[in-house]
């Protein structure tokens, strides 16, 4: 069966797409969205509050264990235009730059634990600081700055003396871009959101640390990817032996149907070869009566039915003398 136009043209768009491009698409149709939902809510007088609820990170351990799912999910939400956009731009850019000197999987393991190591961060410090009786407020965290700095520190800390070029500026050491980066991503939040400068440190320090590790020859990545590999083995195995087994009972099943087929038409068919073989009284003298006949009462004492059979026979063979 085919499938339809949009489908087959959106899983080719998905196939010839890099990291970066699939990243920004699952986080723009994620958020429009959601966007959409609150909306429809809105209108219908539903609260729409329940989706930042249950989406967004926390700032408290406590409210964190209660929903821990909001580490992952905060990052690929965005509340508002302006910060998606920003975000997709930078994932664009140096999402590329990241993919020109390491690998996809890389790129999407530096990414995610970027985010998720980042957010967690926020909870945890704000937490401690609580514990010292220094109160912030425990504001929801949105987006994916944190996991989006990771890869900026990641490439400027394994490639720190390649250069970009930056229109008006001219070109900066990837070094000298990703400083640029958590210096200004501090100073233009630390005050009116702390929450989310703890987790733009936090993400900075996992691309650091993974940035220093790979310069010296380990992958701190690799026991990710190995794990993934083998959940993705035993899906993979799970599925195959489902259509294996389908596979077989669907043989099975039509070799049972034919076989029955097969001795249905052979039981039909069998009284039908017997009623051919035997004799039938409706199908007249044979050539054995009519002579008897002859011998008993003469030719002439034959009707029209038994002459014509004798002489048909005399003339495709010589009858038997009488």
């Amino acid at each position: 069966m085919s499938r339809p136009g949009h489908v087959t043209s959106l899983r080719a768009f998905w196939q010839q797409s890099s990291p970066a491009l699939r990243l920004i698409s699952i986080t723009v149709g994620w958020t429009l969205l959601l966007w959409l939902l609150k909306v429809v809510l809105q209108l219908s007088s539903v609260p729409s509050s329940w989706i930042d609820v249950q989406l967004a990170l926390p700032g408290s351990l406590y409210t964190l264990g209660s929903r821990p799912w909001t580490l992952f999910t905060y990052m690929w939400y965005h509340n508002d235009l302006g910060h998606l956009v920003v975000n997709m731009l930078l994932l664009y850019i140096f999402g590329r730059l990241f993919l020109t000197y390491l690998t996809p999987r890389q790129f999407y393991i530096v990414y995610v634990l970027g985010g998720v190591l980042g957010g967690f961060l926020y909870p945890l410090l704000f937490s401690v600081l609580d514990a010292m009786g220094i109160f912030y407020i425990h504001l929801p965290l949105y987006g994916s700055s944190a996991a989006i700095l990771s890869l900026i520190v990641a490439i400027g800390g394994y490639c720190p003396k390649e250069k970009i070029r930056f229109l008006w500026i001219g070109s900066l050491s990837l070094y000298v871009v990703a400083l640029i980066f958590v210096i200004t991503s501090l100073l233009f939040n630390l005050n009116r959101n702390v929450g989310g400068s703890i987790a733009h440190i936090g993400g900075a320090i996992w691309g650091l640390v993974f940035a220093r590790s790979l310069r010296s020859g380990v992958d701190i990545t690799r026991p990710i990817a190995r794990l993934c590999d083998r959940i993705a083995s035993l899906l993979k195995g799970r599925k195959t032996t489902s259509r294996a087994a389908d596979s077989r009972r669907y043989r099975r099943d039509n070799t049972s149907s034919s076989s029955s087929s097969f001795e249905g038409r052979a039981t039909a068919s069998a009284p039908s070869s017997a009623a051919d073989s035997s004799p039938k009284a409706s199908d007249g003298p044979t050539l054995e009566e009519v002579l008897d006949k002859v011998k008993r009462s003469g030719y002439s004492a034959l009707s029209d039915e038994e002459r014509s059979l004798l002489f048909d026979r005399s003339s495709r063979q010589d009858a038997p003398k009488v």
